[in-house]
Order: C-alpha cells, then structure tokens, then sequence
C-alpha cells in the first residue's frame, strides 16, 4: 500500500504546482487588463481635455481671442490641428478597447485555467485522503487482530475460531454429535 500513496503523493505535489502556475498566470493576465483600463482611461481623459489652444478657457476665450485681433487662418489652423488630434486619439481608444477585449478574453481563459487546475487538485486531494482513510482502517484492524489474538493467548485460547479448526483438525462422527463424519 506504500507506492500507491507514493504516487498519489506525486501527482498531488504536480497538482499543487500546476494550480501555483494557474494563479500566477491568472494574476499576469488580470494586471495586464487593469494596466489596459488605466491607458483606456488615460486616453479618454486627454481626450476630453483635447480643446484647441487659445486665450481664455472655453468658446469665450476664443471669442475674447478673435475680438482683439486673432487672425482667421491661426484660429482655423489651430482647430484643424486639434482635429487632428481628437481623430487620432480616437483611435488609439479604438485600438485601447480592442486590446482590451484581447485581455478580457486572456483573463477569462487564465481564471478558467485556474479553476480547472483547482479542481484537479481537490479531486486527486480527496483520493489521498480517502487512500490515507483506508490505511488507518487497515492498520486499526491489523492492531485489534493483534490485540484479540494476545488477548486469547493470555487466556489460554490458540486464537480465532478458524486458527482453533486449523489446529484441532475436522470433526469426526461420534455420539451425540450429529455429523457426517466429514469435519465441520
């Protein structure tokens, strides 16, 4: 009975380092993502802040700047240059949330990973347990056998009722003793 728990030992180590592996990647995998959000979020943010440089904060601004003598083609230029920059970083949030879903999707791979490693573990677990179970059982029985046949030693008894057979032969036809004479 030795090697079987031997071995039951081994494939429980393997399992316990293949689960270690799962949650190192499943923690990989989740930083990545929330490393991505932060970028989405970044992106987002220079986005909303994308306004065209001027005077003043806002439309007023502009309209203070074009009042004391901005020129046309600077105003246009610089709202095509911000243009520009909104469309660009569009994109980049484009790609952000693409990447994104990639992530989301390698997560949700990495924690299913991470389950089914969990539940090979708990599965070969409660095997040893239940083998270490049947073990203890086996030993407690080997002990009580001993235990019963010194008892009977003590008293004078040769053992069990078989070892007892064993030992006095078959039983032969006599008085009073209904038999065949074939032992018994």
């Amino acid at each position: 009975m030795t090697a079987p728990a031997f071995r039951l030992a081994v494939v429980e180590r393997l399992r316990a380092a293949q689960l270690t592996n799962a949650e190192h990647a499943l923690a990989r995998a989740r930083a990545e993502l929330d490393e991505a959000r932060e970028h989405r979020r970044a992106l987002g943010a220079q986005l909303l802040g994308c306004t065209p440089d001027g005077p003043g904060t806002g439309s007023a601004g502009w309209t203070t700047g074009a009042a004391t003598g901005l020129a046309a083609g600077r105003v246009a230029a610089e709202f095509l240059a911000t243009g520009q920059r909104r469309e660009q970083l569009r994109e980049r949030i484009a790609a952000a949330d693409t990447r994104l879903s990639e992530l989301g999707a390698q997560a949700e791979q990495a924690r299913q990973a991470w389950v089914a490693a969990r539940a090979r573990l708990r599965a070969v677990e409660a095997l040893h347990e239940r083998h270490r179970v049947a073990i203890r059982r086996e030993r407690d029985r080997r002990d009580q056998r001993t235990t019963d046949d010194l008892a009977a030693l003590r008293h004078g008894a040769t053992g069990h009722d078989l070892t007892t057979r064993q030992v006095a032969g078959p039983r032969t036809a006599g008085p009073g003793t209904g038999g065949t004479g074939t032992g018994g």
